[in-house]
């Protein structure tokens, strides 16, 4: 008797019974005429539940989805994520039990109010990065009929809804100085417990709580972040990058290129060139500008955009491993679609005259659309803002490098460049991904730049230790044969530039970089 609930059992079947006479009543009532008004008893019913289910999910995902200040524990987002996503279920499931006594497709009728809910909020969420705002009379999603209630926006964290909140946390709990990435268990750690902060269970709690739908939503507004992160390392180079500090990187690269300055060396004009006294040269450009506040501004900006990149990144994943699950056949077909547009740019560029280019404005903007929802895409192949050509912009970001190299050093647990220290923590993994997504947002000239000048420094290292051996006896010979710790960061960095981006591979380092300085250590030491 216990385990049958048979109250309960009463009272599913007594309210089920009066939804189903209420429904018929409504039903049984004709078409009537208020005033010049006609109304429809099945269009005035449906209406009435799309508003109240409306209301319900909005107030569930704003009210469980709420975190306080000092919400820093993985089990918070963890436990809000499985709270709403076990609402919400039990919700679905009762909308969908009652669905044949009021006549509506209630799945259908869910699926469009959850995504119509959901992209309203991520748009409002959005203004925070738009200039010109979406308002409610100008939102797609908005309707007078069944309107989707806005609640009161949390200015600490600053966020207008739930999806600022979730973003907020997820940003928090994998900060680059609080955190690091691993990238084989693509999971964010705890240094100082090795405790795992967000994984991939987070993002599937997300995609059982909020829905693919969801996860595509914080996914787009990540992507407006970004947005506003670029332009703002745009301003802030334009700012501080005035005349006398063009002409001094200038000149640094004048000297690096074998210029007046660089003393001799082997090589010239280019470069290839490895000057004398390379090691001061580099030291002294680095105290130049470590100590100024534009230089680690910039250089956090970078970090920022590349922890945004890698939750992008996962969250495709997360879509599209389920994807592959929920609809095998949907993403079978939109990935041979994609093949095969592919191939049709491609032909169109070989051959212009005889294969046209396809229609941006209805094939390529419907399909990316899909793609995005399924996950096929790459966050590190995306141009996110246009920009005047930065003058130097290699040069500044090289300089940052190699004045980060000398904290960093190889990590075989996280198979990553980190710091870990009692008084500093820092990731390297978001700096090499936000290293390559500015510059993406540029000409490739730039990339290659930067690639040379990383191989330049290579090679000055052991170009330099080489020289001191050939000057000590043989045992000292023995004992420094290992190669230098900076040159073999700046290997590694190398080596996670062409792991993480899409628009560089080992062979643009082997234009600059003998091949064998790859091969002829071990990359996990």
């Amino acid at each position: 008797k216990e385990h049958a609930k048979l109250d309960t059992r009463f009272d599913l079947a007594y309210n089920t019974h009066q939804i189903s006479v209420f429904t018929e009543g409504i039903l049984n009532m004709k078409t009537t005429l208020f005033g010049v008004i006609e109304v429809h008893p099945q269009q005035l019913l449906e209406d009435g539940i799309r508003k109240e289910l409306v209301w319900r999910i909005s107030k569930e995902l704003n009210q469980s989805l709420t975190f306080t200040q000092h919400s820093h524990l993985h089990s918070d987002l963890d436990a809000a994520l499985i709270a709403v996503g076990d609402k919400l279920g039990a919700l679905q499931q009762s909308f969908e039990h009652i669905q044949d006594y009021i006549k509506v497709y209630g799945l259908k009728v869910w699926q469009e109010e959850f995504t119509r809910i959901t992209n309203y909020y991520v748009e409002q969420e959005s203004n925070r990065f738009l200039r010109r705002k979406i308002f409610d009379s100008q939102s797609v999603y908005q309707s007078e009929a069944i309107p989707i209630p806005r609640f009161l926006s949390y200015k600490k964290p600053y966020a207008y809804n739930f999806t600022g909140r979730v973003i907020n946390q997820l940003l928090v709990k994998t900060h680059f100085e609080s955190t690091i990435y691993a990238d084989l268990k693509q999971a964010w750690y705890v240094p100082s417990t090795l405790a795992i902060s967000v994984s991939i269970r987070t993002f599937n709690l997300i995609l059982q709580g909020l829905g693919a739908v969801g996860l595509n939503g914080l996914d787009q507004l990540i992507g407006y972040m970004i947005v506003n992160d670029l332009q703002h390392f745009t301003k802030e180079f334009n700012r501080r990058m005035d005349a006398d500090t063009i002409k001094f990187l200038q000149t640094f690269l004048h000297k690096l290129r074998g210029g007046d300055g660089g003393g001799g060396g082997v090589g010239g004009g280019t470069l290839s060139f490895l000057p004398s006294f390379a090691l001061k040269l580099y030291g002294a450009y680095i105290q130049e500008f470590v100590n100024k506040r534009y230089f680690r501004t910039l250089g956090q900006i970078l970090c920022a955009v590349g922890q945004k990149q890698l939750l992008r990144r996962q969250m495709n994943c997360a879509l599209n491993f389920q994807a592959k699950i929920d609809s095998k056949m949907l993403t079978c077909t939109l990935e041979a679609m994609n093949e095969a547009l592919l191939n049709d740019v491609m032909s169109h560029y070989r051959s212009p005259n005889d294969k046209p280019y396809p229609e941006e404005e209805t094939v390529l903007g419907d399909l990316a659309e899909y793609l995005n929802f399924i996950g096929i895409s790459n966050p590190m192949a995306k141009i996110y803002i246009t920009s005047e050509p930065l003058p130097c912009l290699s040069v500044i970001l090289f300089l940052y490098i190699i004045a980060q190299i000398d904290k960093l050093s190889w990590n075989a647990a996280f198979n990553s460049l980190c710091c870990i220290t009692t008084n500093q923590q820092l990731d390297g993994t978001p700096l090499v991904v936000g290293v390559l997504t500015i510059l993406k947002q540029f000409h490739p000239s730039y990339t290659d730049q930067l690639i040379a000048l990383l191989c330049q420094f290579v090679r000055c290292y052991i170009y330099e230790q080489g020289e001191k051996l050939n000057e000590k006896n043989t045992s000292d010979r023995q004992k420094n044969k290992d190669m230098p710790k900076p040159a073999k960061n700046a290997l590694h960095f190398l080596d996670l530039l062409c792991k993480y981006g899409a628009h560089i591979d080992r062979k643009d380092v082997a234009a600059h970089l003998p091949a064998y300085m790859f091969d002829s250590y071990n990359l996990s030491k």
